[in-house]
């Protein structure tokens, strides 16, 4: 029986995190597509079709909501998003979203998404 490879797209303003994250996300068995910011982020996840998106960015919380939903609403699909945040920033939201706090290791993140994503 073939399975659908799970895709992750990652959104980091870092080159070496999203490097690691990427190769380990593929070592394990998963499609991944990156890019480097939001704009950037949106026609690839219209195209790409990931089943969770990773945004590692400065960009505020609210903006990243307003991607996420963009993105819902041309999909006409609800897409797992998982935030990575500082403590800063983490202690200033309340939301009902997936966040984790920065640094956050490849492997720590795999496992996020496996949670997200029930696979």
């Amino acid at each position: 029986m073939f399975l659908k490879k799970k895709k992750v797209l990652l959104v980091y303003e870092n080159a070496a995190e999203i490097n690691a994250a990427e190769a380990y996300l593929c070592s394990k068995g998963y499609d991944t597509n990156k890019a480097s910011d939001l704009n950037d982020a949106f026609q690839l996840a219209l195209n790409f079709q990931p089943d969770v998106i990773v945004v590692n960015t400065q960009n505020l919380f609210p903006e990243i909501e307003r991607f996420n939903k963009r993105i819902e609403q041309e999909r006409k699909k609800k897409i797992e998003l998982l935030n990575l945040v500082d403590i800063d920033s983490y202690l200033k939201i309340s939301v009902n979203e997936h966040v984790a706090i920065k640094p956050v290791q490849p492997s720590l993140l795999y496992h996020l998404i496996r949670l997200m994503i029930k696979n």
